[in-house]
């Protein structure tokens, strides 16, 4: 299967989300607040997208699944285009990547899965005014 965006609208999906353990990027104590995820239910993992801590910081994201966070990355979001169907073009430069020792055995596989993940999710989760997404990765560091 594939990701699929999903709004955290339902008791379920907002029980499933608090089930996952996962933290805000920005102060590691709270929980996580996102509106919307991407799920891929064959695989379990979960993409969450957690925004910028101010104007001109960087943009974090993670993947998790039923354990927890499995990878989390941050870097440069830069999108341009008309705000219209297809007509955004988003470029990821992602310039940090982390991922807990216990998942070494499948960092790379997880950076593989983030960059599909980027992909699908286009521009802030609208893939209808997407046209086009370049995304360059770093290497992943385990924490």
């Amino acid at each position: 299967m594939v990701f699929v965006i999903e709004k955290i609208e339902t008791d379920a999906q907002r029980a499933e989300l608090a089930s996952l353990g996962i933290k805000s990027p920005f102060n590691r104590r709270e929980p996580a607040r996102v509106r919307k995820w991407m799920v891929d239910r064959d695989r379990e993992l979960y993409f969450f997208s957690f925004g910028q801590a101010g104007p001109v910081s960087d943009s974090y994201v993670g993947l998790a699944d039923r354990n927890g966070l499995v990878l989390q990355a941050s870097g440069d979001l830069d999108a341009s285009g008309p705000d219209e169907p297809k007509g955004i073009e988003v470029r990821w430069n992602i310039t940090s990547i982390t991922v807990p020792r216990a998942y070494a055995s499948r960092s790379e596989e997880l950076v593989g899965v983030l960059d599909e993940a980027l992909h699908a999710y286009g521009y802030l989760g609208d893939v209808e005014v997407t046209r086009s997404v370049a995304v360059t990765l770093t290497s992943a560091k385990l924490v």
